[in-house]
């Protein structure tokens, strides 16, 4: 979990590091939606107590934070996208 500062402790990857990689790209493209929404979405996957606040200012980048909010990640593509 992330520490109160909203730093990631050891092991952990953070949200930038998620957006980024191979497996994150691989698992949006398998589900035609954007990197973004699938990074949201695994970061919701981390429990009830954590929920996502993005910052936009583009119509289209709100508007693809509210689609998130729909898209359940399934166990493999979560293990995937943490190894």
């Amino acid at each position: 979990m992330r520490e109160a500062r909203g730093q990631t402790t050891p092991g952990e990857s953070g949200l930038g590091t998620v957006l980024t990689s191979r497996p994150t790209l691989t698992v949006a493209e398998a589900r035609g939606v954007s990197r973004h929404q699938v990074g949201l979405a695994w970061l919701g996957s981390k429990g009830p107590m954590v929920f996502p606040i993005p910052s936009a200012s583009r119509k289209q980048s709100i508007e693809d934070s509210a689609r998130a909010a729909g898209l359940g990640l399934n166990e493999q593509e979560l293990a995937a996208i943490e190894s």
